[in-house]
């Protein structure tokens, strides 16, 4: 008999979920509802170790994904309540370092260096989202907190890695234990309540559409799977564990359409007097930069009629990935994303900003190949956009700082790279 009755558990909390939604909804008929849709590039935590043995071991901080559709409802002025679905991946890997003579033989000198990304976990669940509207000078800010109940999917089996090193004969993993192991137990029909916390900033960008930016944060109350590792060094054995979690910081972007327009019985709060101005928005073609070979991007001023302030951009990008051992190339696709400040309102400005870009092969690759990286960027240069429609254009230095590469990290790598730039040019309209 299953220890987790899956279909009953997630009967019951659904359930109970879904009527507390419908009561609240019941409250009042009256308020603004909306439709949203979220997007969350985020970076996990990294997984949880304990380790008794004198070898290096540990999990990188990963690049994780979370994306929500919602329904929310207006129950007073500034408190709205809603709910939705959402879908994540979360990536992670294992690492060691340890001397060469601690194993097999004996003998030898340096060290081995071992960095294997685990099997992914996915999840699809379900998310309550309070919500208090409220004003700092002239913006419109969102603080949202409630719970996230989460369904993981993957593999019945665990994900088991094992290796033996330095050895004078063939490793018989059958009959000889390994010298290093990290088993992951399946996560699939295991439910998880988080609670995910964000703040954002408002901005209207027609009668019935708004745009929320901001940061969240989500907290794991318990590992996602516990996971046992042990190494045998020096003759001896160390157990220890190995615990996957789903925290995480990231961006949060959502995409908000009202059901009505705000002018119709309902009271938003204090807004600008150039809310019937329209934002700066361009298109451009990105070549080097935040995308090692090219992408292009939309990006949007969250300052009515303004080339200069804070803005945010996202875009898709293409390349190649040339194997230097191999005569496979790769095909991949990228997705930088970033916010920015400028200076000078006319045509002429300066743009400084940060952003995040991930990578994602598309093609099998050799062992020693990830199947996907991702790397954090600063920007810094110069920027041309018209006053009315027209041509942009920027030159920009962006130093580097790379969370994983397509091949795997050997002690001694540069992370932080600052000879890099890139050039943009596109179309700037309102």
């Amino acid at each position: 008999m299953p220890i987790f009755n899956f279909k009953y558990y997630g009967f019951k909390y659904y359930g109970w979920f879904t009527a507390i939604i419908l009561l609240c909804f019941s409250i009042t008929s009256k308020g603004q509802n909306s439709f949203g849709v979220r997007i969350t590039p985020s970076q996990i935590v990294s997984p949880k170790v304990t380790n008794t043995s004198s070898a290096l071991i540990y999990g990188e901080r990963r690049l994780a994904f979370d994306a929500a559709v919602d329904y929310r409802h207006e129950l007073t002025k500034n408190f709205s309540i809603g709910t939705g679905l959402n879908i994540g991946l979360i990536d992670f890997n294992h690492v060691m370092i340890a001397p060469v003579d601690a194993f097999g033989s004996g003998t030898g000198s340096g060290k081995i260096y071992i960095n294997s990304t685990n099997d992914n976990f996915v999840y699809t669940g379900l998310i309550l989202t309070p919500d208090y509207r409220f004003k700092i000078h002239r913006s419109t800010l969102h603080l949202s907190s409630g719970p996230n109940i989460r369904a993981y999917y993957g593999n019945e089996a665990p994900d088991v890695s094992n290796y033996a090193f330095n050895r004078t004969a063939p490793w018989n993993p059958v009959i000889d234990p390994a010298d290093f192991e990290v088993s992951i137990p399946s996560a699939k029909g295991k439910l998880r309540v988080d609670l995910t916390t964000s703040l954002t900033i408002e901005r209207r960008v027609s009668e019935r559409t708004n745009i929320l930016f901001g940061i969240r944060y989500n907290l794991g109350f318990k590992p996602i799977s516990e996971g046992t590792m042990y190494v045998n060094m020096y003759g001896q054995r160390f157990d220890g564990r190995f615990d996957i979690r789903s925290s995480y910081i990231g961006l949060d972007l959502q995409l908000r359409y009202l059901t009505k327009a705000p002018n119709s019985g309902y009271d938003r709060l204090a807004p600008i007097a150039s809310d019937n101005q329209d934002f700066r928005r361009a298109i451009y073609i990105d070549v080097l930069g935040s995308s090692p070979l090219g992408s292009i991007n939309y990006d949007m001023r969250l300052k009515r009629h303004h080339n200069d302030g804070l803005g945010f951009r996202a875009g898709f990008g293409l390349g190649s990935f040339v194997q230097s051992d191999y005569t496979k190339t790769s095909r991949y696709y990228s997705l930088p994303i970033g916010v920015s400040y400028v200076v000078g309102p006319k045509r002429h400005g300066l743009e400084a900003g940060i952003g995040y870009t991930a990578q994602f092969l598309t093609t099998t690759t050799p062992p020693d190949v990830e199947n996907n990286s991702s790397f954090a960027n600063l920007n810094i240069g110069y920027r041309f956009q018209p006053l009315k429609d027209g041509l942009l254009f920027r030159l920009y230095w962006t130093p580097t700082f790379k969370n994983n590469d397509f091949y795997y990290d050997q002690p001694g790598d540069a992370n932080f790279h600052t000879q890099w730039a890139g050039a943009s040019i596109g179309f700037s309209f309102r």
